[in-house]
């Protein structure tokens, strides 16, 4: 049986029980077209995954009609709570999304006293589930090159967003402006960091929140955040610097479509 669980609660157990689910399916792509000038065809500018939504639907069964509508109110009072786990179990892993339950429908006739029927349905702001796993894709100490590409598998099947740290053991100069990129080379997407670095300063940076640190100073690099399609991927590092001693760790959330 797969295991279907909201809010902490199991819809497999007790009065409920789930019996369909389109959580399987993949999220809702949003494309933008613009008409070309002159000439035949459109071009495609923009494109992107919308938050996606999950029906379900199932039975519940109680002892009398006291415990039934009990558990029935009880199911459509968790229209009044915000996102909470939405957690779908099977062969002892499981999918994850963060969700609100957006519509509730039960059913029922006038001989089902400890019998009814419901539909609901879930929305989640992002596109992608997880299962628990944080995969840590790079972990390079000691870089001397003023270049450097690390190989990695991005797994899962939604684009890898890594958290990457950029310890500087070391660096020349230490008392002038020098320019760090980290990037995918696949996509062309990099980040440039300009800025006086010494001995011991940390880059983090978040590519899902968009968000960068200069240890615990809020930074703003130019160019494009970089995200890595599942499979292969290349983290690439540079600075225009004399020398230095680099250390890097990335690691990422397994996510899935």
């Amino acid at each position: 049986m797969i295991g279907f669980d909201f809010a902490s609660i199991d819809f497999q157990s007790g009065e409920y029980r789930t019996t369909d689910t389109d959580a399987w399916s993949a999220p809702k792509k949003e494309a933008k077209m613009i008409e070309l000038a002159r000439t035949h065809g459109s071009v495609q500018v923009f494109e992107r995954l919308q938050g996606k939504t999950i029906n379900a639907g199932g039975y519940i069964k109680a002892a009398d009609g006291a415990a039934l509508r009990d558990a029935i109110e009880r199911f459509n009072s968790l229209l009044l709570i915000g996102n909470q786990p939405l957690r779908i179990t099977e062969e002892g892993t499981y999918r994850e999304w963060m969700a609100r339950l957006q519509n509730v429908n039960i059913s029922r006739d006038e001989t089902q006293v400890t019998y009814a029927v419901w539909s609901a349905q879930f929305m989640s702001e992002k596109p992608y589930s997880v299962d628990g796993n944080v995969d840590t894709i790079v972990d390079v100490q000691g870089i001397t090159d003023g270049s450097y590409n690390a190989f990695f598998t991005s797994q899962g099947s939604f684009p890898g967003y890594p958290v990457i740290l950029i310890t500087l053991n070391g660096i020349e100069p230490d008392d002038a402006e020098a320019t760090i990129t980290i990037g995918n080379p696949a996509t062309s997407q990099s980040l440039d960091f300009t800025d006086i670095f010494t001995d011991g300063d940390v880059i983090s940076i978040d590519t899902l929140t968009r968000r960068c640190f200069k240890n615990t100073q809020p930074i703003s690099p130019e160019g494009d955040f970089p995200a890595w399609i599942p499979g292969p991927g290349t983290l690439s590092y540079s600075d225009n610097g004399t020398t230095r001693d680099v250390d890097i760790l990335a690691t990422q959330d397994r996510r899935f479509m």
